[in-house]
C-alpha cells in the first residue's frame, strides 16, 4: 500500500488508495520505468557513519605512512605528549593522567633511549649518594662513635626502624602506580629509599674489614656491566609469564632449601660459601631480567612513565648484590 502511495505522488496523481486495477498497461510500464529513475537515498545517520569510518581509515593510515618514513629517516615520532622523566619536573606534572600506546609510542628509539638514559641518571645519582655515605663512615669520631659500647642500644634501634621504613617505601613504590609517577610524591620517594638504604650499607661495611670495600664496589661494577653486555647480546625474550614464574618458584624454592640446610647444619663454611654463591647467581639473574625489561623491546616491558618504578627496583638489586658480595669475601678472608 506504501509502495502505491509513493508512485502515485510520483506521478502527481490525487492521494487516495492506490488501484492498480484503474491503469492500463501502458500506464504501469511508465510506472515501472519511472520507478527504475527514482534515486535511492541514504538516511542522514548511515552518511554521517560511512564518512567517519572513512576518516579514521584516511588518518591511520597517513598515520602508518608517516611512522614507516621516520623509521627510514631515523627521525622521532610526533608525540602528542613528552616523555616523562624524573629530572623534568613539569613533564611530570603535565602528563601524569595521559594514557600512552605502548605499541605506537614506545617502539620508537628516540623515545627508548630517553627513557633509558633517565633511569641511568636516577640509578646513577642514588649510587653516587650511597657511595657518599660510605665514605662518611671512614672518618675517625665517626666510626669511634658506632664503635662505643654505650651506643649500641641506640643504634640497634635505629636500625630496626630503618629497615622497617625502607621495608614499607619499597612496597609502597612498588604496589602503588599513582605516588611513583606523580610528582613530588616519586622524588620524595627516591630520596628516602637511597637514605634508608644508605644508611644500612653504611653501617653493614663498618663491621667489615676497610680494605675490602673498594674491592667489592669494583667486583659489583663488573658484575653489573657484564650482565649489561649479556642483555644486549641475549636476543631470546625471557620475560613472558610463564619463564618469570618458573624462575620464581625455582629460585624460591632454591633459597628456602639453602637457608634450611644452613640451620640444620650451622658452622660449615662450605655450605654457606654455596648459599651466598647461590645468592649472588640469583640476584644477577634479575637484576639481568630488569635490565631486559628496561633496554629491550619484550614482551612484557616495562612502561616509559615507569622511571622511578625501574629506577628503584634496579638500585635495590645492585644493592642487594653488594651486600651478598661483602658477606662471601668477608668470610673468605
Amino acid at each position: 500500500m506504501l509502495q502505491g502511495e509513493a508512485h502515485a505522488q510520483w506521478h502527481e496523481l490525487p492521494n487516495k488508495k492506490f488501484n492498480s486495477e484503474k491503469f492500463s498497461n501502458a500506464d504501469k510500464g511508465k510506472l515501472q520505468v519511472k520507478n527504475s529513475c527514482v534515486p535511492k537515498y541514504e538516511s542522514q545517520s548511515t552518511t554521517v557513519g560511512k564518512s567517519r569510518k572513512n576518516e579514521e581509515i584516511r588518518l591511520k593510515t597517513n598515520r602508518q605512512e608517516n611512522d614507516k618514513f621516520n623509521e627510514i629517516q631515523n627521525y622521532p615520532v610526533k608525540c602528542t605528549r613528552s616523555l616523562p622523566s624524573i629530572l623534568d619536573i613539569s613533564s611530570l606534572n603535565e602528563n601524569i593522567n595521559a594514557k600512552i600506546n605502548n605499541d605506537y609510542y614506545f617502539k620508537n628509539n628516540f623515545v627508548r633511549k630517553k627513557f633509558i638514559l633517565n633511569v641511568l641518571k636516577v640509578v646513577t645519582s642514588m649510587l653516587i649518594i650511597i657511595l657518599t655515605i660510605i665514605a662518611l663512615t671512614y672518618i675517625p669520631f665517626i666510626r669511634q662513635w658506632f664503635y662505643n659500647q654505650e651506643n649500641r642500644n641506640y643504634i640497634s634501634a635505629t636500625v630496626c626502624g630503618i629497615f622497617i621504613l625502607w621495608a614499607v617505601i619499597y612496597i609502597f613504590t612498588i604496589f602503588l602506580k599513582k605516588p611513583r609517577r606523580q610528582y613530588p610524591c616519586n622524588m620524595i620517594l627516591v630520596l628516602l629509599n637511597t637514605l634508608c638504604i644508605g644508611f644500612l650499607s653504611a653501617l653493614l661495611t663498618l663491621y667489615f674489614e676497610s680494605h675490602l670495600i673498594p674491592l667489592i664496589v669494583l667486583g659489583t661494577m663488573l658484575i653489573v656491566i657484564v650482565i649489561g653486555l649479556l642483555v644486549n647480546c641475549w636476543s631470546i625474550d625471557i620475560t613472558r609469564k610463564g619463564v618469570l614464574w618458573n624462575f620464581i618458584i625455582l629460585s624460591s624454592l632454591t633459597s628456602i632449601l639453602l637457608i634450611i640446610l644452613n640451620l640444620l647444619f650451622n658452622g660449615m663454611s662450605w655450605l654457606q660459601n654455596i648459599t651466598l654463591f647461590t645468592a649472588i647467581l640469583l640476584l644477577s639473574m634479575y637484576l639481568f631480567i630488569e635490565l631486559k625489561l628496561i633496554l629491550n623491546n619484550v614482551r612484557n616491558e616495562i612502561n616509559p612513565d615507569e622511571n622511578v618504578f625501574a629506577a628503584i627496583i634496579l638500585f635495590t638489586d645492585i644493592i642487594h648484590i653488594f651486600m651478598i658480595i661483602m658477606l662471601f669475601l668477608n668470610r673468605k678472608h
